[in-house]
C-alpha cells in the first residue's frame, strides 16, 4: 500500500528542517563553511574522482551529525524543561558524536590536502599578486558574517 504522505512532501519538510538548523545553529554554519573551503581547495588542487567521493561523503556525515545533535537537543529541550543530568548526558553524548566525526573530517581532509610544496608555490604567488591577500580577507570576512548568522531584532 501506498503512503499516504507523498514523497515530495516529505522531501520539502526535509529541506524546511535545514533551513531551520542553518539559521539557528552557529557550529552548522561553521561546518558549511569550512565545507565550502574543503570544495573550493579540492577545485584548487584537482582531487580524483575517488577523492570527490570521499569529501562529499565526509562533509555529508558531519553536516547530518550535527543535524542529529540538534534533533537530539531539541527532543530532550522538550522531554525535560528543567536541568537534569541525564538529559544533560544524552546532550553531551550527541555533542560527542558531533567532535568525533569533525576530527575524522579533519584526518580525511589532511590525507586529502597534504601538499605542502604546492602551498609554498601558492603562497609565492600570492605574494606576488597583492589583490590575492584582499580576495582571501573577503572571503573570510563572508565566511564570518555566514557563521555569525541572523541578527536578533530588539523590541525597542
Amino acid at each position: 500500500m501506498r503512503s499516504s504522505r507523498p514523497f515530495v512532501r516529505s522531501l520539502l519538510d526535509a529541506l524546511r528542517g535545514i533551513r531551520f538548523a542553518v539559521g539557528a545553529e552557529r557550529n552548522l554554519r561553521i561546518h558549511l563553511v569550512v565545507a565550502l573551503a574543503a570544495v573550493a581547495l579540492g577545485l584548487a588542487v584537482g582531487l580524483g574522482p575517488g577523492q570527490w567521493g570521499l569529501l562529499a561523503l565526509t562533509i555529508a556525515l558531519v553536516v547530518a551529525a550535527e543535524l542529529f545533535n540538534s534533533a537530539l537537543e531539541a527532543a530532550v529541550d522538550l522531554a525535560c524543561p528543567r536541568r537534569d543530568p541525564l538529559a544533560g548526558r544524552a546532550k553531551d553524548l550527541a555533542a560527542g558524536g558531533v567532535l568525533v566525526t569533525a576530527v575524522g573530517a579533519l584526518a580525511v581532509g589532511v590525507c586529502l590536502f597534504w601538499r605542502p610544496a604546492l602551498y609554498v608555490q601558492w603562497l609565492a604567488w600570492a605574494v606576488e599578486h597583492s589583490w590575492s591577500f584582499l580576495l582571501l580577507a573577503l572571503a573570510l570576512f563572508l565566511g564570518a558574517w555566514f557563521v555569525r548568522g541572523p541578527r536578533k531584532k530588539s523590541k525597542n
